[in-house]
């Protein structure tokens, strides 16, 4: 074997493919990220415009959880929860909603949950 020259051509294509294939494969884990974490903030804000449209509907004794189905709605959230406690004078409101994840991938949740609260100010 002492003469023979090797032949190495060829042998950066492999490296380049398997550097592309990490790369694209850091970037499809980062648009997930981001597509979950931008669902959480969408549900997070859905869920306090809910608690607020049902809280603002408590003093004149509406349908609190029908104003908090409507505006979830219009949010694009689902609400999955809706509880209220005290009076006209002293209340609060507990919404639930969940918040559908588009596009899908497999494995991950369909849905991002959230939660807010509403209600009167303390006199305190």
């Amino acid at each position: 074997m002492i003469g023979q020259v090797r032949d190495e051509r060829g042998g950066g294509t492999m490296v380049s493919l398997s550097t592309i294939a990490v790369v694209t494969l850091l970037g499809i884990v980062v648009v997930v990220g981001v597509l979950y974490v931008a669902a959480v903030h969408r549900a997070r804000g859905a869920a306090d415009l809910a608690a607020l449209s049902a809280a603002a509907r408590v003093p004149d004794g509406g349908d609190v959880c029908g104003a908090a189905e409507r505006v979830a709605g219009r949010n694009g959230a689902e609400v999955v929860a809706c509880e209220t406690a005290g009076d006209t004078v002293e209340w609060a409101v507990h919404v639930k909603v969940k918040l559908g994840v588009k596009p899908l991938f497999p494995g991950l949740p369909d849905h991002v949950p959230a939660e807010a609260w509403a209600g009167s100010p303390s006199l305190g």
